[in-house]
């Protein structure tokens, strides 16, 4: 399994290990470390330290041996594929699954799927984009190491677009505008994100109301920049933090009896009508890597979120 990562402007002054742990969120940082201890993160030929400074335009390699993640294993996970050919794959994450293994992780993940569709065909999945363990939609792979650099180029000079649905809490002020705060990792919690106007770095997301709810508010979201947690980070500094969101609101789950007067559930406890964070990433387009085209891809909502939503039209109305 291989990754790359890009050392941009943003990035001076930052080490090596920094750089990669701001980027590969889903790993630990020991896991990271681990891996330039032992030779694992190179550029071109020559190994890189951990606390080397790297100047930017540095394209790091990334190879995480096979005997490093030992749950990939036999048995194939079915994936929802968006869009696919000989250069790239697009698939449609489910909310819950992790991006891709790391240390001590027993569970499947997307990356482990997709090595299952590929194999047998010579490709290694790359992974183009993030998004959270709890966020559904779009996730782009690559096929091979130059389709990768080519969209890797697009998402860094900000040629992509990204959008987003989203169920927030409260009744947001105007139908739409956008949310320019900086960010930067919390000192105390470094898998953390935090609004810091002295160090942080540039941060915009735009927003537009889709629907409207008594105690919630449906936005579509498209952030202008990509920095971690940065949507879920943005929405709870404006007051308004998506409905369930463990680190940066509340992880208290939606439950219909909140909404609908008089309710007896069958079930004790009460299935809860939402109990993950109601972010999904709706859209990508991007530039085909070979023949330079201009592609959609689009994720359809998800059931949990679509019942949801027609809950709350209901029993929460405007």
């Amino acid at each position: 399994m291989e990754f790359h990562v890009e050392v941009s402007g943003e990035d001076r002054g930052l080490k090596a290990l920094e750089i990669v742990v701001s980027q590969l969120e889903d790993f630990l940082e020991h896991f990271i470390a681990k891996l330039f201890a032992e030779g694992h993160v190179r550029c071109g030929e020559r190994a890189i330290r951990a606390d080397q400074t790297l100047p930017p335009g540095t394209t790091l390699s990334i190879e995480v041996p096979r005997e490093m993640t030992p749950n990939i294993g036999p048995k194939p996970y079915p994936v929802v594929v968006l869009l696919e050919d000989d250069r790239i794959l697009a698939v449609d994450k489910p909310s819950g699954l992790s991006m891709f293994p790391g240390l001590g992780f027993e569970q499947i993940t997307l990356f482990e799927a997709v090595w299952h569709r590929l194999k047998g065909t010579g490709d290694r999945p790359r992974i183009v984009n993030r998004i959270d363990k709890g966020t559904s939609g779009v996730v782009l792979f690559a096929r091979d190491a130059a389709a990768q650099a080519h969209l890797a180029g697009q998402f860094q000079r900000r040629e992509v677009l990204k959008v987003y649905r989203a169920l927030v809490t409260g009744r947001i002020q105007g139908d739409e505008g956008e949310i320019d705060l900086p960010l930067a990792p919390h000192p105390g919690r470094p898998e953390m994100m935090i609004v810091d106007h002295k160090q942080g770095k540039e941060a915009r997301t735009r927003w537009r109301v889709s629907a409207r709810f008594g105690h919630a508010t449906e936005l579509w979201l498209t952030p202008l920049t990509g920095r971690t947690h940065q949507i879920r980070v943005h929405l709870g500094a404006i007051g308004h933090p998506l409905v369930v969101d463990p680190v940066y609101g509340s992880a208290a789950p939606l439950l219909l009896s909140s909404l609908k007067r008089n309710y007896r559930h069958k079930e004790d406890p009460e299935r809860p009508l939402l109990a993950r964070t109601p972010l999904h990433a709706a859209r990508l387009d991007f530039r085909h890597p070979v023949d330079d085209r201009s592609l959609s891809v689009e994720a359809p909502l998800p059931k949990d979120l679509a019942v949801c939503l027609k809950q709350l039209a209901r029993w929460d109305p405007q």
